[in-house]
């Protein structure tokens, strides 16, 4: 019986150590690689405005490696910062941000298995409050991929703070789901936006419609 528990114990403390090793390795970030103008591409535009690279449900190292590689190989963009955040709101960072020009920063949660996005936003908001805040960033682009888009829209949206200091340039969303008031059963579920009852979604609408007129 004792010889049982034992070899029930340690199988099991390996099983946890090679989750929290294989969770390290998903979290590890992708490095980084500076920019030089003397390499700048002809047909690129080259900006101060960083961008925030969020990954969705389940999403590591792994979601952005190959985009960021490429653009570091391509010389079209620089991994400058990567930023991890925990489910208490701590957060910790690799690198620095001092306005390169095509800066990715690479946002990673700890955990982010949760049932639902929800949790997500308050991290998600902890996270852009620290970069505003530290960075004093005033403008950033987004690309964010599956719930990190949701949770986005839900973080940026819910906060007046951000909405006040922190502006939207350009936003590129990898299949969101974006309006989560609407049944995933519904057959038609995207051709009902109308119907949602997402205030955040319809801010967002609303922002966007009024944007492109402007620049028409």
């Amino acid at each position: 019986m004792k010889k049982s528990l034992k070899i029930a114990g340690i199988s099991i403390g390996s099983l946890v150590l090679l989750a929290f090793g294989i969770q390290g390795f998903l979290l590890r970030g992708t490095p980084g690689q500076s920019l030089s103008p003397q390499n700048y591409q002809d047909k690129v535009d080259y900006s101060s405005v960083p961008t925030l690279l969020i990954p969705g449900w389940g999403g590591s190292t792994i979601t952005y490696n190959k985009m960021i590689k490429y653009y570091q190989q391509k010389n079209i963009a620089q991994k400058v910062l990567t930023i991890w955040v925990a489910p208490n709101g701590r957060i910790w960072t690799e690198g620095n941000f001092h306005g390169q020009k095509n800066a990715l920063i690479q946002v990673l949660f700890t955990w982010n298995y949760n049932g639902t996005y929800h949790p997500q936003i308050k991290q998600l908001t902890t996270v852009l409050n620290y970069l505003q805040k530290h960075y004093h960033m005033q403008k950033i682009n987004v690309v964010a991929h599956s719930y990190g888009g949701t949770e986005f829209i839900h973080a940026y949206m819910g906060s007046k703070y951000l909405q006040d200091h922190m502006r939207l340039n350009k936003v590129v969303f990898l299949g969101v789901p974006v309006e989560e008031s609407l049944s995933d059963q519904l057959k038609y579920r995207y051709h009902l936006v109308n119907k949602s009852t997402d205030k955040n979604f319809h801010q967002l609408f609303l922002d966007a419609v009024c944007k492109i007129k402007l620049e028409k």
